[in-house]
Parts: structure tokens; sequence; C-alpha cells
């Protein structure tokens, strides 16, 4: 619901977890680009891994396929 970079503190209040669990997860999801986090202020922002994610999951979805081709038209 944030629209906002996020300390794990707050992460971790909202998601109802330690925050050593929520830095573990955010340090494995770093590692796959899916999050970011900011050396010097702690903050927590999403990564371009979610794009490739997104782009993927665009194309399995059967609407997509019908509809990409008239997409394209206009």
């Amino acid at each position: 619901d944030a629209r906002r970079p996020l300390r794990v503190s707050e992460i971790a209040a909202g998601l109802k977890m330690s925050a050593s669990a929520v830095s573990r997860l955010i340090a494995t999801l770093a590692m796959r680009d899916l999050v970011t986090q900011d050396e010097e202020t702690g903050r927590c922002y999403l990564g371009l891994g979610l794009t490739v994610l997104g782009a993927d999951a665009l194309g399995r979805r059967s609407l997509d396929r019908i509809a990409m081709p008239v997409m394209d038209e206009l």
C-alpha cells in the first residue's frame, strides 16, 4: 500500500514479522533485483527485476493474447 520507500522495520511491522526475518527476505529479493535497498537511508525500493516479471506475466493471460493484435492496430 505504501507509495514511498520503506525501512525494514516499517515493512516488518506491516507484515507482523521480525525485522531480522524481513531483512533476510529483502537481501534475497535484492539478489534478483526485485528490491533495492539504499545503503545510506536503509529504505527499500521496488527493483527493476519486477519489470521483467511483469512483462513475462502479460503474455500468459488469454485476454492479453486476444487483445494484443487489436491494441497493436490502435
